[in-house]
């Protein structure tokens, strides 16, 4: 029973460290249009020129700012391997139990966390 518990508090202990993040990073939006409406993911998170939101790491966000006599403008922010996902390989090479951290959302961060759109007027 002893050996039992020991092998499993070695193998949460090598359990990737990317397990332990968050699955979901703030993100910002900005617009110099006070009357804008900000859209993520075709989801309205905020009118005005100013909008905050919380993201999955391990998904790419596609954000869209428009308003009344404005083109609308659009951003995307991608998604790479973390500083965490990078320790996890790491450990992996080392373990092999801190593969599993990669399986997480935490083993991944988005490319941008403040993302800037100016809407050009419509000409009449």
């Amino acid at each position: 029973m002893k050996k039992l518990l020991a092998v499993f508090l070695m193998i949460s202990y090598l359990t990737g460290c990317s397990a332990f993040v968050g699955s979901r990073q703030r993100v910002t939006v900005m617009t110099a249009t006070p009357t804008a409406e900000i859209y993520a993911n075709g989801e309205l998170i905020g009118r005005g020129n100013h909008a905050e939101f919380s993201a999955k790491r391990n998904r790419d966000v596609q954000i869209m700012v428009k308003a009344k006599g404005y083109y609308p403008g659009y951003s995307s922010i991608g998604n790479e391997l973390s500083t965490t996902g990078i320790l996890d390989i790491v450990g992996t090479i080392l373990f092999i139990f801190p593969a599993i951290g990669l399986f997480f959302p935490g083993a991944k961060t988005l490319d941008r966390q403040n993302v800037a759109i100016d809407l050009v007027p419509v000409e009449q």
